[in-house]
């Protein structure tokens, strides 16, 4: 059967999904067809849905559930329906670096049949084997949020536990090794940058299979930064599209999810929206509500419900339908935590921006290396005198701008393609 032209994304997170996404205009123009392949939902489907981007959900769980039954019946139904899947020949298979055994499945599959595999990271992130240190009540957040109480996260957690094992005692008395994690079955892997590369190494990529490409954003942002600003008619629909006026200074800052997740938990949601509304006080200590709008843009895995009493102090909070390049590309001054893969995209943009981190999580910080950032804001007293010279246009860009790759869209699809 002829190879197609279609390349399967597998994403993991919302956040991957997002970035991949931004690859498909480029990869239509070379010829190619870009498709999402899920095995999981968390939220992507529906996206999907409404941005009318094709998605393959054969492999996506759905109906009733019956411990132990259900989870390994569809387990050995996911094997059954590769051979199918793949017969269609599809151009590549792409999925992010830390390879699932799911897809590594997949992929040990589409190798038997000479299907193209490969990795593409999106983000940095802080080294694994380096140990966070966090609080006593930080743990029962994460359990909480878990399992929806602490009484019940030793028995969830159990069953995970022996669900794993009897996962991986089928999937070796079958001749597997989709749980054996240093082999992942891809042919290369694309990195932004050589920052990770010792990590990569110690998680099982080869140097050999190793190729830095670059970030998308590198490319896009320019190009988004430049025709708002030169392009008046697209720069009013976005106003319109966003809810913003022209006349006012716009403040962009990114919301850090510090009440739900893993590693970054430390409060709850009532006290999250605390840590964002003396934020937003610190801001318009500054730049007073008649001269400026603060865009509140959540993260990927948040909903807006958490931050009702935002929309009604006049904060625009903007969700997984807005596009951040484009807010980026609106705003005067952008605010985010170190350790964010969105630092990316300002890294490129030449817009101001203050980068904070007023909570006790230190681990935070790292960003500042893997991101380039010349300093962090650790005291409120510091932040509204720097953003006092943000106002006053005499504080320097708090971040390194050398280094990006603008050509990087255009590696990344030859990566893809060829």
């Amino acid at each position: 059967m002829k190879e197609s032209r279609t390349i399967y994304f597998i994403p993991r997170y919302i956040g991957a999904l997002k970035y991949y996404e931004k690859l498909f205009p480029a990869l239509r123009l070379s010829g190619f067809e870009p498709r999402f392949l899920l095995f999981e939902d968390k939220g992507m489907i529906a996206y999907c849905k409404e941005r009318s981007l094709t998605c393959e959900v054969r492999f996506v769980r759905s109906g009733k559930h019956i411990p132990f039954v259900t989870p390994l019946m569809w387990e050995a139904r996911l094997r059954s329906q590769f051979d199918a899947f793949l017969g269609e020949r599809p151009h590549a298979l792409v999925t992010e670096p830390s390879v699932d055994q799911r897809t590594r499945a997949l992929f040990k599959c589409a190798e038997a049949r000479g299907v193209r595999r490969y990795a593409l990271q999106w983000a940095l992130h802080t080294d694994p084997r380096k140990p966070i240190h966090r609080s006593l009540y930080s743990h029962y957040l994460v359990l909480r949020n878990r399992y929806g109480s602490l009484a019940r996260a030793p028995f969830v957690g159990a069953y995970y536990l022996l669900l794993r094992g009897v996962f991986f005692i089928a999937d070796t008395l079958q001749g597997g090794d989709a749980f054996i994690h240093p082999h992942h079955y891809a042919e290369k892997l694309g990195v932004i940058d050589r920052t990770l590369l010792d990590y990569f190494l110690w998680s099982g990529w080869r140097s050999d299979q190793i190729q830095v490409v670059g970030f998308a954003d590198y490319s896009l942002i320019r190009d988004c930064v430049r025709s708002v600003e030169e392009d008046a008619s697209k720069r009013a629909a976005l106003l319109v599209q966003y809810g913003l006026e022209e006349k006012r200074k716009r403040i962009l800052i990114l919301s850090h999810p510090f009440y739900t997740g893993r590693n970054s938990v430390y409060l709850d949601e009532e006290e999250q929206r605390a840590y964002y509304d003396a934020i937003f006080d610190d801001v318009q200590s500054v730049y007073p509500e008649s001269e400026a709008t603060i865009l509140f843009k959540l993260h990927p895995r948040e909903e807006k419900t958490v931050y009702t009493q935002f929309t009604k102090q006049g904060i625009r909070v903007y969700g997984n339908e807005a596009d951040l390049s484009e807010l980026v590309a609106l705003s005067d001054l952008y605010i985010a935590h170190p350790l964010t893969a969105a630092n990316f995209i300002i890294r490129a943009s030449s817009k101001p921006a203050l980068f904070i981190n007023f909570s006790p999580l230190s681990y935070l910080d790292e960003g500042k290396d893997l991101y380039h950032l010349r300093r962090i804001v650790k005291s409120r007293e510091d932040f509204r005198t720097m953003l006092s010279q943000v106002r006053k246009n005499t504080l320097p860009l708090q971040y390194d701008a050398d280094g990006i790759d603008s050509d990087s869209l255009s590696k990344i699809v030859s990566f893809l393609t060829h």
